[in-house]
């Protein structure tokens, strides 16, 4: 009875903590071989979720846009940090970043 115990208490204690969410960090990428800085901004906000932009310093207008769509599925839009920096710096990098559902006001409308 007592790992049965020991594993409902654990079980618990990971569906109730609050975890901080990571931040992506990025300053610079590589680029044949030099470093490109990045700029992170928030493109649009939501209720549910906020539309992240990743551009380079020599970024123009005409370079082609990606989309990153990270899984709501209990998890930080964060974890794809290394997909983000393994684009090179001719795109214009989006990624959904998700809110934690319980952080969003009942009857939130978007």
């Amino acid at each position: 009875m007592g790992p049965l115990t020991a594993a409902t208490l654990d079980h618990f204690e990971d569906n109730t903590q609050n975890f901080n969410k990571p931040v992506f960090g990025h300053t610079h990428m590589l680029s044949d071989g030099l470093e490109v800085g990045i700029h992170e901004a928030v493109s649009d906000r939501r209720v549910w979720c906020d539309l992240l932009r990743f551009h380079p310093d020599e970024a123009r207008p005409k370079d082609p846009n990606v989309l990153i769509a990270a899984p709501l599925a209990g998890h930080f839009a964060a974890l794809l940090r290394g997909t983000v920096a393994a684009f090179p710096p001719d795109r214009h990098v989006y990624i959904i970043d998700w809110r934690n559902p319980r952080d969003v006001p009942l009857g939130a409308a978007d």
